[in-house]
């Protein structure tokens, strides 16, 4: 991957939308990336942004991948365009962070991995969660082993959202609704914790609003080690706006909970076995830990 002078990464993005300003603002305080252009096919809404942010603008993704000022790029347009717009980037040897989802199909998602993997370029889809510290001091829990082996994984994921005047209502755009949306969140939370899935089960629950596209799902998942099932409630219908992680081992349960990853606080219940020496040891060593205040406040996990 290529450096200008001051040995910052260019980068470049494709779209001017709300995801694209997040970025945008985000590179304000980077110190080893900076954003050297936009690009929308809306000129005006790209000129607009792109003077708030003292950057050069493009009306389309060709001209920016064209331009010669970036060394990478961020994808931050509808879904429906991610899959073009990414090979072109490939195709041109210039890495990419693409906004979820990579694609609406498998079949054009395997193609942009084929294609990274031919060019020995970089590419990955945005995933936001397994950064956020508290997910992280999360996994390193389970990752220890103090809580034995992991049985069932929960991710609810939910909020009361109107979707009736949302462009990812629209399932020519967006490919689908809470499963493509925010199940790619939910999916990747899963592969962090418990890793690779071997089988995945998914039933679209009542449609509470009159759209074309899934409001509610329920999925079943089975890891590749054979031990861990795992449960995702997606819903954009329900008046539950918490993100709920829970971790059941075989001989306690320990839970995760709060309105925002930052704001959550870990807690132990009882357990589901008699209380042996070992169970004893494993509930002490883990409420030694999280008797503290929420994960950002730990210092010795």
């Amino acid at each position: 991957m290529k450096r200008d002078h001051g040995n910052q990464l260019r980068f470049g993005i494709v779209g001017a939308g709300r995801i694209a300003e997040s970025y945008a603002w985000a590179f304000q305080s980077a110190r080893n990336a900076r954003l050297t252009c936009i690009a929308d096919n809306r000129a005006t809404v790209a000129g607009i942004m792109a003077e708030k942010l003292a950057c050069a603008h493009f009306d389309s993704h060709l001209a920016l991948a064209e331009s010669g000022l970036i060394d990478a790029v961020v994808v931050a347009t509808p879904p429906a365009t991610h899959s073009s717009i990414c090979l072109d980037f490939l195709d041109r040897k210039i890495p990419v962070l693409c906004e979820k989802p990579v694609s609406l199909d498998a079949e054009s998602a395997r193609l942009i991995r084929r294609r990274a993997g031919e060019s020995r370029t970089l590419f990955t889809m945005a995933s936001k969660f397994r950064y956020v510290e508290d997910v992280v001091r999360a996994h390193s829990i389970v990752s220890s082993g103090i809580l034995g082996q992991i049985v069932l994984f929960e991710n609810t994921f939910m909020s009361n959202v109107d979707m009736s005047g949302r462009w990812n209502a629209n399932p020519a755009v967006s490919g689908g609704g809470v499963l493509i949306d925010n199940g790619t969140h939910s999916a990747d939370i899963m592969r962090y914790f418990i890793g690779r899935l071997s089988s995945i089960h998914v039933v679209s629950g009542i449609r509470l609003q009159d759209v074309p596209v899934e409001d509610t799902v329920h999925v079943t998942v089975r890891a590749e080690n054979g031990a861990t099932d795992g449960w995702i409630f997606l819903g954009a219908s329900i008046s539950n706006v918490t993100i709920t992680l829970q971790y059941m081992a075989q001989k306690v349960r320990c839970a995760w909970a709060g309105r925002a990853p930052t704001t959550g606080r870990m807690a132990v219940l009882p357990g589901y076995s008699s209380d042996t020496a070992t169970t004893k040891s494993r509930r002490s060593a883990i409420r030694s830990k999280t008797s503290a205040p929420p994960f950002k406040d730990w210092k010795n996990l």
